[in-house]
């Protein structure tokens, strides 16, 4: 009885499916080309107060556009006369798309690039904008028309060959999601992200052999961080490949010794494989280098049978409401109830006697020390259905008590 722990031990959440979506490099690539075309000659043929009055919006928008300032961008081309038969249309339309897009509406954008193209749009770069609406609105047949289209344009970013793979991917079919990873990167040798999501892949299929493989020479590359070691022990771990996870890791913490994401990264791997004390003693390093690991330390200590090295880590915990009701299980674990009816004002003064689970473990330990009186007092306020069955059994073994007298203890 009463040996429910009240702490769960938190682990790493679970990345993305599959991969981040690769930034576009482009974004104001084609802003530029735009600024390099615009129509601003046409001035020429206006007289001199006409070229001072006239103002190009729409150069100024694609300026603003590469500079990243899309709301100013937007009040640009909300001056722009469409009506005005010198306004290049076609431009026009691909700016407002550019800013949708930034803006995250992707719908929008897809209409006006639209319109960009009927207009007479034939760069490159607007099939690869086109693409990448298309995939935030997870339509990935379209995605993948629109990067072909987009030729010279998407064979220019590594994150066109990663939107491929994954519209692929999500198609199911995997195959020619790695063979667009493949050729994406043979053709940057220098980039790592597309190796990172060619492993996630990898993952997936099952194929951990191919991981280890791969791993060995990404994790060498220039630029590898603690980051990229975790998430790949992180999907080697969603695939039940902790052994793996935990070489990975091991290798992590040779080049990251005081990184406290790699300890606790680590550490996970431990509690995998129910080995307790290893994962507490994982979490009493990461603690000595950020305090609010103790609280997964104790617990852990907890778990693999040291109470003592439990309640000195849980001294050290600073959040007080998590402090006291790990104290109270650790406590109630050790079987010193004296301890824990002396903690009743603590934990009234901070609030915790509402939670029922709380007050039961208080009612529980008068109970096991014979105040009969306080362990009803506190059954009494017990609320939660839950804990119905246990209140009644609780009063059930007082009842004997009583009845038996001295033979209850």
């Amino acid at each position: 009885m009463m040996k429910k722990s009240f702490i769960k031990i938190s682990h790493q959440p679970r990345l993305i499916k599959w991969a981040v979506l690769l930034s576009f490099p482009l974004m104001g690539l084609l802003a530029f080309q735009f600024v390099a075309t615009t129509p601003t000659a046409l001035a020429a043929k206006k007289s001199k107060k006409e070229k001072e009055d006239q103002i190009d919006y729409i150069a100024l928008a694609a300026r603003l556009i590469a500079d990243g300032h899309e709301d100013r961008a937007q009040q640009m081309l909300d001056q722009v006369d469409l009506l005005n038969e010198e306004v290049d249309v076609k431009q026009f339309y691909t700016l407002k798309g550019l800013v949708l897009l930034k803006q995250n509406n992707a719908e929008a954008a897809v209409k006006n690039f639209e319109l960009a193209v009927k207009n007479g749009q034939t760069e490159p770069a607007i099939f690869l904008y086109l693409a990448q609406a298309y995939f935030i609105l997870k339509n990935y047949q379209e995605t993948i028309e629109y990067l072909k289209k987009s030729g010279p344009a998407a064979e220019a970013a590594p994150g066109a060959f990663g939107i491929l793979a994954q519209a692929h991917w999500e198609l199911k079919e995997p195959a020619l999601a790695l063979n667009a990873l493949d050729s994406g990167i043979k053709k940057f040798t220098e980039d790592t992200s597309l190796l990172r999501v060619k492993i996630f892949y990898l993952v997936e299929l099952g194929l951990f052999q191919e991981v280890i493989a791969m791993t060995e020479g990404y994790l060498t590359k220039a630029g590898i961080g603690a980051s990229e070691y975790i998430a790949i022990a992180e999907a080697l771990r969603r695939g039940s490949q902790q052994e793996k996870a935990r070489l990975i890791m091991g290798q992590a913490r040779l080049r990251f010794p005081e990184n406290t994401q790699v300890i606790v990264q680590l550490a996970h791997t431990y509690v995998d494989d129910d080995r307790p004390l290893s994962a507490a003693m994982l979490f009493e390093d990461a603690a000595r280098l950020d305090n609010k690991y103790f609280l997964e330390a104790a617990e852990l200590y907890k778990q693999a049978g040291r109470p003592q090295l439990a309640l000195t880590l849980n001294s050290q915990v600073v959040d007080q409401k998590e402090k006291l009701k790990q104290r109270l299980s650790l406590l109630l674990e050790a079987e010193r109830f004296e301890l824990v009816s002396g903690m009743d004002d603590s934990l009234s003064r901070l609030g915790l006697l509402e939670d029922d689970n709380v007050r039961y473990a208080l009612a529980y330990a008068y109970y096991k020390l014979g105040d009969f009186g306080k362990a009803e007092s506190e059954l009494k306020r017990v609320k939660d259905a839950s804990l119905f069955r246990a209140a009644t059994q609780l009063r059930q073994a007082m009842n004997n008590c009583r009845d038996a007298g001295w033979e209850c203890y």
